[in-house]
């Protein structure tokens, strides 16, 4: 009897190192991968007013060899509350013609490494500034 309570504990005490490894090690794979998981990066947040004929443009990056995505919503005031949004590369090639919006915009665009413009276009306009509110973020 007493040979079989030392087997017991000798089973009990191997099964629990066993899952305290497993535990551990998990533990930190978790870690790991949740860092890696998403990183968002705040790209534009500023209002800002595009006056009647003209066009605004943002300049921006993606350094990440596997890309990122350009996402977030725009607001729109003025006028017709109406802009058309476009975004290029740096050489102005379309990448993507989101048209004109109005009212209210959203973007959701995968991007490859490189530099890109993001155009907030009011040129249609003939006399009426439009003011753009945005929350646009770049996420890995």
């Amino acid at each position: 009897m007493v040979v079989g309570i030392a087997v017991a504990l000798f089973v009990t005490f191997t099964v629990l190192r066993i899952g305290i490894r497993s535990l551990a090690f998990n533990k930190e794979a978790t870690d790991t991968t949740r860092e890696l998981v998403s990183r968002r990066t705040r790209l534009i947040t500023n209002p800002f007013t595009i006056p009647a004929h003209s066009k605004m443009f943002f300049t921006f990056g993606v350094s990440q060899p596997t890309g990122a995505t350009l996402t977030g919503t725009f607001d729109i005031y003025g006028g017709g509350r109406d802009v058309a949004v476009s975004l290029t590369d740096v050489n102005n090639f379309p990448v993507f013609n989101y048209g004109r919006m109005f009212g209210q915009g959203q973007i959701s665009q995968k991007l490859r490494q490189g530099q890109y413009r993001l155009v907030f276009d009011n040129g249609f306009s003939l006399v009426t500034p439009k003011s753009v509110t945005p929350n646009l973020a770049l996420e890995f």
